[in-house]
């Protein structure tokens, strides 16, 4: 089971300057979902997308945006180095936020 995730651009905003002259900011991720991106995975999510990867063991679960990945990862949700996270675990979250879109299977875990 595997997973892919896609590039984001995060970029820093400098607040104004406090009394102290000290300035703080925050970070803006920014990201392009395209409709060519959703209807890959609606395709791979099919009967017929899945045909192709009969012949390997791996099956591709979910492509994830860096976007979100950033914004699981700020909550301690970090798939890469946690490896208490499990693909049910990955899925089931994507569920609960209501990100289908980018789950790639229609296996059940």
């Amino acid at each position: 089971m595997t997973f892919d995730i896609t590039r984001a651009t995060d970029r820093l905003v400098l607040d104004e300057p406090s009394s102290d002259g000290m300035f703080s900011g925050h970070i803006v991720g920014h990201q392009v979902i395209t409709d060519e991106f959703m209807k890959e995975n609606e395709e791979l999510r099919t009967l017929d997308g899945q045909k192709f990867r009969k012949n390997t063991d791996a099956i591709l679960a979910c492509r994830i945006p860096e976007a979100v990945f950033n914004k699981w990862c700020r909550q301690g949700f970090n798939i890469l180095s946690d490896k208490n996270i499990t693909v049910p675990m990955i899925l089931a979250r994507l569920r609960l936020e209501a990100l289908d879109g980018f789950i790639t299977t229609n296996k059940r875990f």
